[in-house]
This record gives C-alpha cells, sequence and structure tokens, in this order.
C-alpha cells in the first residue's frame, strides 16, 4: 500500500513559543522578537520580566506542532544536512568533515587522537528535523566551524513504520548531548527520541535517533542553482568584476594633533597607522561591493537569518574564484527563500534503502 507523506509547509520567519521560568507560561513570539533575542534586553512577553540570563527562559514546541503526536512521526519528511555524500548508505567515516584544524586539535587533545575521536562519533545518535532546522545546522558548519568551503548534502528522511518513539517531547539537553552515545539517550529498545530543538529552527520539533529507526533517503548536493539563479550569478559576477578593476578609492587622511606632527618631525609613523597598513589611504572597492551584493541577496529574508546567510569575508584570487563565490551566496539565498524549488530537487532523485532496513 502507498503511503502517504506529510511535507510540512517551510516558513523561516515563523513564530515560536518560549516558556518564562519566573511566571510559567508559555508565549507565542514572532520574528522581530527572535531578531532581536542577542542585540537587545529581552523580556517575558507574558509578564514583562527581563530575562538576563539563558536559564530564564527556554524554547518549547508550538501547541500546533503536529509532531508532538507519536503517531504522526513517521508519516512526515525530517531533514539532515551532512558532509557525507553517503551519510548513511556506507561505512560511517566522521574523519571526512573534520578541517586540518579540527584534526590536530582532535590528535592534540581527543582521548585515542582522531581514531579515538571517530569511534565515539560512530557512536553517536543520530539527528534529523525539519527543512528549516537542517539548513541553519548547514549554515552554522560553514561560518561557526570553518566549513564555507566544504560541499554540503542535503537528505529527506522517511522512517519506518514500526520504529520504537519515546513518550512525550523532552526539552534538548546540554550541549554535551550532541556527542552522546545512542544507547545512553534511548536504551536497547527504543529507536526515536523527541526533543524540542533550541538551537536550529527553535522551537521546532527534532529527532535523536538510530539508524535502525530510518527506512531510506533522498539527497541532493547543496546549495542549488536554479535557471533564475545562473542569471543573478551572471549579472552579480559582472558588478564584482567591474569593482575589481575599479581603482582604489583614496580617503581623506586624518588631521593631524600635536603628537602627529612631532613623529612627522623625527620621521616616525602617525599613531593611527601603525597596524593598519593601507586602511588610511585606500578604500578595497571590490570588498565593498561584495557587502552590498550580499545584502542585496539578503533583503528578502527574514531578519532572524539574515546574518546566517551572509558569507564572511574571503579572499578572492581570480575571476573563477569569484563566480564560485557568488554561486554559493546565491544558492544559499535559493535554499531559504525559494525552498520549493530546492524540493523539486530532491522529488527528482531516487530514493535509497538504508543498509540493513
Amino acid at each position: 500500500m502507498l503511503k502517504l507523506m506529510n511535507e510540512r509547509p517551510i516558513d523561516f520567519g515563523h513564530d515560536r513559543s518560549v516558556y518564562c521560568r519566573a511566571c510559567r507560561r508559555k508565549s507565542k513570539v514572532d520574528d522581530s522578537w527572535m531578531s532581536a533575542l542577542t542585540k537587545s534586553v529581552i523580556c517575558c512577553p507574558a509578564c514583562s520580566k527581563q530575562w538576563e540570563a539563558p536559564t530564564d527562559f527556554c524554547f518549547d514546541f508550538n501547541d500546533d506542532d503536529q509532531m508532538k503526536h507519536a503517531h504522526n512521526v513517521t508519516s512526515a519528511y525530517w531533514y539532515h544536512t551532512s558532509l557525507h555524500p553517503d551519510w548513511l548508505l556506507a561505512e560511517f567515516d566522521p574523519e571526512i568533515k573534520l578541517t586540518e584544524v579540527e584534526r590536530v586539535h582532535a590528535e592534540r587533545y581527543a582521548s585515542g587522537g582522531v581514531a579515538g575521536w571517530a569511534s565515539r562519533q560512530k557512536a553517536q545518535a543520530l539527528h534529523i528535523g525539519t527543512y528549516e532546522a537542517a539548513i541553519e545546522n548547514m549554515l552554522r558548519h560553514m561560518f561557526e566551524r570553518g566549513a564555507e568551503q566544504k560541499q554540503f548534502y542535503l537528505y529527506r528522511v522517511v522512517l519506518n513504520d514500526d520504529c520504537k518513539i519515546l513518550d512525550e517531547v523532552h526539552p534538548e539537553p546540554p550541549a554535551a548531548w550532541g556527542s552522546t552515545a545512542v544507547n545512553d539517550i534511548l536504551g536497547n529498545s527504543l529507536e526515536v527520541y523527541r526533543y524540542v530543538n533550541a538551537c536550529e529552527d527553535k522551537s521546532s520539533i527534532s529527532l535523536a535517533l538510530t539508524n535502525r529507526a530510518v527506512s531510506k533517503v533522498q539527497m541532493i548536493p547543496i546549495p542549488i542553482l536554479t535557471l533564475q539563479g545562473i542569471a543573478r550569478v551572471d549579472e552579480l559576477v559582472e558588478r564584482l568584476k567591474e569593482a575589481e578593476r575599479t581603482p582604489a578609492t583614496p580617503l581623506a587622511a586624518p588631521k593631524m594633533d600635536f603628537e602627529d606632527k612631532l613623529r612627522e618631525i623625527f620621521g616616525a609613523p602617525r599613531k593611527d597607522s601603525v597596524g593598519k597598513l593601507g586602511t588610511e589611504t585606500s578604500k578595497n572597492r571590490f570588498g565593498e561591493e561584495l557587502r552590498k551584493v550580499s545584502k542585496e541577496l539578503a533583503a528578502d529574508l527574514p531578519e532572524s537569518i539574515k546574518e546566517k546567510v551572509n558569507m564572511p569575508p574571503i579572499t578572492v584570487r581570480s575571476g573563477q574564484e569569484i563566480r564560485s563565490l557568488v554561486e554559493k551566496l546565491v544558492g544559499l539565498h535559493t535554499l531559504v527563500a525559494e525552498p520549493c524549488k530546492v524540493l523539486t530537487e530532491l522529488d527528482k532523485q531516487p530514493w535509497k534503502s538504508v543498509s540493513g532496513n
């Protein structure tokens, strides 16, 4: 019998639910509240108490989230992003995702070096969630862990109908839980643990599970470029190349004070130029235009995710590197602004059964 699957609506700016530990009430907050979360003083929407520490409140699942009912979990599509092109389909090699810095750090500080770290990684629980959570997880790895140049893959996941799901939706445990062995969470008899995600797509319900719970997956490399995206890339590349050809713009020298005049008399550099070679005399037109391009692409995105999509400064050395950078920027915008096009690409891919299931 054909299994009918539920593709949930995708909205990176949807309302979230927060729980105040002072008044013990749950409130719904919008995207503007979320964008201010790390930038200003935050108060409980219900009792107006100022939250001074992260422990003053927590995220809770939305009351209309159907995944709070265990019987809906296996009929929904779930998502995961990975650096592995064969996630769950072959022998898992966690060393692939290590940067050189992380590899050196693991060899020096991890028990058993890189090999010991890899062994513990293989015993960890798998994590899947909403489309939004999967994309935000990728963005966090790209910009916080130095993986912006690596190839990522988006997986759509279907669970087995008879997988064993732990009752109730639980709070997300502390940060250390990301490296918790699966048996420590579920024991030997259960296969799926539901929790409120407090890191990516906050308030959404995510799953920690064993690979026994997974039936099949589809996969595409991301970001993707649509036909419209390619046209936009061509336009933006020309803008950036023109900026690269434009001579640096001289900046007005700051006025000299008495100390600067003394430095000039004795042949010493001005104090405002020490350690800032070139910054006082010219302005990088390419960097300025790149920031404009990034800001323009993010203009129509929800406030809470704009900064996550903007690429960090990257040294570009050739015309081909400019194109690669713009393709990445436009592709990331598509993942957030046009998820229906991403799902269409996934629809074209064959389903692959997970080994052993």
